[in-house]
């Protein structure tokens, strides 16, 4: 089974697709690049670095708080 999903957010759906016990083979897509430009372009706020945080702090929160909590996959 193909499993297409977004980059950052592979992870954990392919911990929901092994625990409900699907064979998945990931897929991801919509990659974000972080970096480039300048060396102090990486410490200055912009909307754009809010964006990718805020995606960031969903994922992360995700996986931490997730109600399907199991065994993890193998």
């Amino acid at each position: 089974m193909a499993l297409v999903t977004s980059a950052y957010h592979m992870p954990r759906a392919l911990r929901i697709a092994r625990r409900a016990g699907l064979n998945a083979s990931a897929f991801p897509d919509e990659w974000i690049y972080i970096g480039g430009g300048v060396p102090w372009d990486d410490y200055l706020p912009s909307i754009g670095a809010m964006a990718t945080s805020g995606l960031a702090m969903w994922e992360y929160m995700a996986l931490a708080f997730d109600w399907r909590k199991g065994p993890p996959p193998q």
